[in-house]
């Protein structure tokens, strides 16, 4: 099972920018004041294989999932407007996850409530929250090709994970 931890919003970020992660899971609670975001972390895995271009690296490196939760969230709002054709924000959030989306950017800063964070997606625009604090977890994978499939495991137990929800516990509550 996978814990939380307490972050630095701000120097996770820094440190860690989601740019270019695809989006895995994007999930608004407002009845619990809480926005979830997995995505896979692209930057050093992306790197890696460019350094050795053309040659791809044997085995591919571990794909990097990140999970950050954002607690008491309010003010959740996305500049871009609903897409035609979503009538709620289940939907919304299940054509986010949909494969394929990225994140462009994501920017934090300190504020007088806490934080305000803004988060551009490719196709669905900015998304604007202010929070007092965040949890961040992480899960390394590795991709094993079976027969035209791709099955994946966590690098520490070797288990089975499912590669748009590498995190199920998101769903425990």
């Amino acid at each position: 099972m996978i814990s939380l931890t307490k972050i630095d919003p701000s120097e996770y970020l820094e440190q860690s920018p989601p740019n270019e992660g695809m989006v895995m899971r994007f999930r608004y609670r407002p009845d619990k004041a809480r926005f979830d975001l997995v995505f896979d972390f692209a930057a050093e895995a992306i790197s890696e294989a460019f350094a050795q271009w053309p040659r791809l690296p044997d085995p591919p490196p571990p794909i990097d999932m990140r999970w950050l939760r954002f607690c008491n969230v309010t003010k959740f709002q996305c500049t871009q407007g609903t897409p035609e054709g979503v009538d709620s924000w289940g939907e919304y959030e299940r054509k986010i996850r949909s494969p394929g989306h990225l994140i462009l950017d994501a920017v934090i800063e300190r504020c007088s409530s806490g934080f305000r964070c803004d988060i551009w997606l490719d196709t669905f625009g900015k998304h604007s929250f202010f929070f007092d604090s965040a949890l961040a977890a992480r899960r390394l994978v590795y991709a094993k090709k079976r027969q035209s499939n791709w099955d994946y495991f966590d690098t520490e137990t070797h288990e089975p994970v499912d590669f748009f929800n590498p995190f199920p516990e998101i769903d425990d509550d």
